[in-house]
């Protein structure tokens, strides 16, 4: 797309792509999220496991929650501030793409 000179135009179509791109990375960690309910189950080893079952994004909520607060998040929170990391990182990077995309 070629350079724009208006720059009420400009600023319209980066909000626009901010906005599709933030909707697609809601999408897309849906979609992830559901997937992944329904395919790890199916490789889940026998036995015991080793090393922390703890997702990544219960992990990087906690890290951030004793940061700002200098406590962990509650057991009975970890899950859902997992998926608030989650569809933060993803609404956040489809936004970023979203905008890039109309600039460039």
């Amino acid at each position: 797309m070629a350079a724009n000179p208006l720059p009420a135009t400009r600023t319209l179509d980066d909000m626009r792509g901010t906005a599709g791109g933030l909707a697609a990375g809601l999408a897309a960690s849906w979609a992830m999220d559901r997937f992944q309910n329904a395919v790890i189950p199916l490789f889940q080893p026998a036995g015991p496991q080793h090393g922390d079952p703890t997702p990544a994004p219960e992990k990087a909520a906690n890290a951030v929650a004793r940061l700002v607060s200098g406590r962990d998040v509650r057991k009975d929170d970890r899950p859902a501030a997992g998926s608030a990391v989650h569809y933060l990182v993803g609404g956040l990077t489809g936004a970023a793409y979203g905008l890039v995309a109309e600039r460039y």
